[in-house]
């Protein structure tokens, strides 16, 4: 019997080893990190070039298989394609129409610089597949739009535009009067206005850098943080926005930290109006150095100071305006200073938006008239090519 129960140990042991062999190899191979896999990802980028995103990421057939049709029926005079994802929906759709004779004009709407972004998704071939994607439409594109004059810069570059494309900036519709919230985040967090309160507003990722916002709380022993992170349609937090709970929990600073849900978009700068003060901690990514995010602009029509970690075109518009501090990315020194002097004086940071000028630029009106202008244009090119 001890010899048989010896046995049975042993047999399980060796299932148990190469159950978790099998285990490691399906990973391997669904996250292509193989030898082969890398060896076929050379092999297809090399002989197929910027045709080789079929083979590297078939799944990117489904935006076509969802709207390809659609735009085949309405036989749009203009198509406006947001983004990478769906430039080459738009385009495709194009040559179609041209070739039964239909005139069409594709306007592409370009919110990141592909190749310096954070990968939305960790497979090693979603990034080189969604760049060579890119490539290969972008010359079907008639006008391109985009959001700040350098990534403007870099797209003629890398895809030798034949014109800069207009600037579409990422602006909130502030309305006259503002639509008013029937809440604020600090009433959501359930503190009074001699509390300092921390806003971040907008979606919770690694590259957004949130981990400093936590460390930092432990130095600053009033000081509330809400996480304006949730939205109201998915009421599980995210595995990452519990990594930042977990580590609150850790530090001892979890009864400090507030997740709290988005508000409808028109409301967003009446919600956060009561904070007192805004936040972006994000990571020196490309993306996030050349252009002024939403949630910057948004800080700003609730007359928020601003503290941004040094990201070249907010950091230097925060500096000019006097709107706010700038600090080290992940520096946790860096941004207690920076937190501690808005603290101190807010009214000071607050007196740049006394600049009526400086809020309208960074409406939603001045951008939809740039719009409007690259709209006429492709209208009068397919006129012109009737």
């Amino acid at each position: 019997m001890r010899l048989r129960a010896l046995g049975t140990k042993g047999r399980i042991a060796v299932v148990r080893k190469r159950a978790a062999m099998t285990h490691h190899a399906a990973m391997k191979r669904r996250l292509a990190s193989g030898s082969i896999d890398k060896a076929v990802t050379r092999l297809w980028s090399a002989t197929q070039g910027d045709r080789s995103w079929r083979r590297l990421w078939p799944q990117a057939w489904n935006h076509e298989h969802r709207w390809g049709p659609l735009l085949d029926q309405l036989e749009p005079d203009i198509i406006q394609a947001n983004d990478f994802a769906m430039l080459g929906v738009g385009a495709r759709a194009k040559l179609r129409l041209q070739a039964r004779g239909l005139k069409t004009s594709l306007i592409w709407d370009a919110r990141e610089f592909l190749p310096g972004m954070s990968p939305w998704n960790p497979h090693p071939r979603w990034h080189l597949s969604q760049m060579a994607l890119e490539r290969e439409y972008a010359p079907v594109a008639d006008f391109v739009v985009t959001v700040s004059e350098p990534l403007a810069e870099l797209l003629v570059k890398e895809h030798d535009l034949a014109e800069m494309p207009a600037v579409v900036t990422n602006a909130p519709d502030v309305q006259s009067p503002p639509v008013e919230c029937p809440t604020d985040v600090r009433t959501e967090c359930g503190l009074d206005a001699s509390v300092p309160l921390v806003a971040y507003s907008g979606a919770a990722a690694p590259q957004r850098g949130l981990e400093v916002l936590i460390d930092v709380l432990p130095s600053l022993p009033s000081v509330h943080l809400a996480l304006v992170v949730r939205p109201p349609h998915i009421p599980e937090i995210t595995p990452y926005v519990g990594s930042l709970i977990d580590r609150a929990k850790d530090l001892g600073v979890s009864d400090r930290v507030h997740v709290l849900p988005y508000v409808p978009s028109a409301q967003v700068v009446s919600f956060l109006s009561t904070a007192t003060l805004g936040v972006f901690p994000g990571l020196p990514f490309l993306n996030h150095t050349i252009s002024l995010i939403t949630k910057f602009m948004e800080y700003s029509h609730a007359r928020l100071p601003i503290v941004v970690s040094e990201l070249k075109m907010m950091a230097d518009t925060v500096r000019a305006t006097g709107q706010g501090e700038v600090f080290e990315p992940e520096n946790v020194e860096s941004l207690r200073i920076a937190l501690e002097q808005v603290i101190a004086d807010p009214d000071r940071y607050r007196k740049a938006y006394e600049d009526r000028d400086l809020l309208e630029s960074w409406t939603w009106g001045p951008q939809a008239d740039v719009l409007d202008t690259v709209y006429a244009r492709a209208a009068a090119s397919i006129s012109r090519n009737g």
